[in-house]
Order: structure tokens, then sequence, then C-alpha cells
């Protein structure tokens, strides 16, 4: 359950699902603001959400999300980045989710 669902007592068998409806099929506000943070936790708070939206989202739809609020643009920060964590995160969301392929079917 996610955290939002439990303040509202609600209660969600499909956490994918959770995440598209309180996304409403955008990302919130910020967290793709947080991966550009020069603040290193922040910016590992926001490639983490983005991984969440990658992975969770239904029917493939969280790539597109990412992409439209530029967060490919903002993981490329770390391609080469000093903090090894990070551009390890960084590149393998890259790698998996946005690789050769990614669009070719559309």
């Amino acid at each position: 359950m996610c955290r939002i669902c439990r303040r509202r007592k609600r209660k969600t068998e499909d956490n994918s699902r959770a995440l598209s409806l309180h996304c409403q099929w955008r990302l919130p506000p910020g967290f793709i603001d947080l991966v550009r943070s020069p603040d290193i936790e922040a910016a590992r708070l926001g490639l983490q959400f983005i991984e969440l939206v990658l992975r969770g989202m239904p029917n493939g739809e969280g790539p597109k999300l990412v992409e439209g609020e530029d967060g490919i643009d903002a993981m490329e920060r770390f391609q080469f980045h000093e903090n090894e964590e990070l551009r390890v995160i960084a590149n393998s969301l890259a790698d998996k989710y946005f690789g050769e392929d990614y669009g070719i079917n559309e």
C-alpha cells in the first residue's frame, strides 16, 4: 500500500494502479528537478522515483512519462558523474528503458 493511500485509509491491490492514479498520467511536479539537484541525496531520491515510474506504470507508459518531462536529459547529467552509485543507477535506467530500440514501434 502506498503512503498516500495509507494516509487516506484506502486499500490498493496493485501498486502500479495506485501510482498511475496519483500521477494522473503525469509526473508530480518537482521530481525531475530533484534529479537535477546539486544535493546528492535529493538526486538519488529523484532517480529512485523515476525508477518506480519506469517500472510501475502499466502498458509501458513509464518511459513516455519520463521522456515527456525531460527525465532523460536529467539522467544524462550522471553519465560521467563522479558519484559512482548515481552514475550506475542513471546509466542502467537509461540503458534498460531508453536503449537503442526505444520508440521504434511507435
